[in-house]
């Protein structure tokens, strides 16, 4: 009897999660399916959408063609490659002082990292310091922005303190640095966490838009995450519609939308695989362990 409820729990359990997770990934299956849509009869038909309707790459071959969507891409790669490089960097030195427990006023350094999380610093001072730096309109105001998150930084701090102390002493003994003694032996021990605060951080840099949007004011050094976000909600597609018969543009404008957000979406699908056996591990190990 004990063994039946349980199967019929677990039965229930696997049909519920099934029903979420294809309530779930349904909305980017569409987008992807659309985008290789016609447009036409993309605009004409309702209901669930299976398959293309009259399979056709025009969508991808208009964003290919768009000199602003490949400097969208270069620019947002140069944005993940060196911003994750610094969050990494600074995350990484913060978070192994923050974890030695001689380390004189440890307690006040982490009360101001963790104010930081309860009072934000005003979207109005960041921009004047911006300004007065002289970051304003280069990618670097962007990068130094976010050179920190301090969820991250906790997560890594609590993690470095479950470090056997054994390691370390060892290596001081050794005559091993500080600096030596992180890159040898902390950070080796610490991949799961790692790899899941590079996931953070790439993810981040590479959608974000809303400040990028503030202090880049030159569609030239926009990231792709902005770039699609004028297709999408303001709707400039001039560049894209040239040769195209005007009572055809906003059938093709429409698989254009689509197939601008699967290009946009794609490079992140394809990082996560080789970082998702971390990932769960890295969260876990970060928020648990004390």
């Amino acid at each position: 009897m004990k063994l039946n409820k349980v199967l019929s729990f677990d039965t229930a359990n696997y049909l519920m999660l099934a029903i979420i997770g294809l309530i779930t990934a349904y909305p980017f299956y569409y987008m992807i399916v659309a985008s290789f849509s016609e447009g036409n009869s993309l605009l004409s038909h309702q209901g669930v959408l299976v398959r293309p309707i009259n399979f056709t790459l025009v969508a991808y071959e208009r964003v290919a063609q768009n000199p602003r969507i490949v400097r969208g891409f270069l620019n947002s790669i140069y944005l993940v490659v060196t911003g994750v490089g610094l969050n990494m960097t600074i995350t990484s030195l913060s978070a192994y002082a923050l974890s030695r427990r001689h380390l004189v006023g440890r307690s006040l350094f982490l009360m101001f990292a963790v104010f930081t999380m309860i009072f934000d610093r005003g979207l109005i001072p960041l921009f004047l310091l911006i300004r007065n730096l002289g970051l304003y309109g280069s990618l670097w105001s962007v990068i130094l922005t976010f050179a920190v998150n301090t969820y991250n930084l906790l997560i890594m701090v609590t993690f470095f303190r479950n470090v056997p102390e054994s390691l370390e002493e060892s290596a001081i003994i050794d005559g091993a640095g500080h600096f030596r003694i992180l890159w040898s032996i902390f950070l080796p021990v610490s991949k799961a966490v790692v790899a899941t605060l590079i996931l953070f951080y790439a993810v981040g840099r590479w959608n974000g838009f809303f400040y990028a949007m503030i202090f880049l004011p030159n569609p030239a050094s926009w990231p792709i995450s902005l770039v699609l976000r004028e297709i999408i909600i303001a709707e400039r597609m001039s560049e894209f519609l040239g040769g195209v018969d005007v009572g055809d543009q906003g059938s093709v404008s429409e698989t254009i939308k689509y197939a601008t957000a699967v290009i946009t979406t794609l490079p992140i699908l394809l990082l996560y695989p080789y970082l998702q056996k971390y990932f769960a591990r890295g969260v876990m190990l970060g928020s648990i362990k004390g």
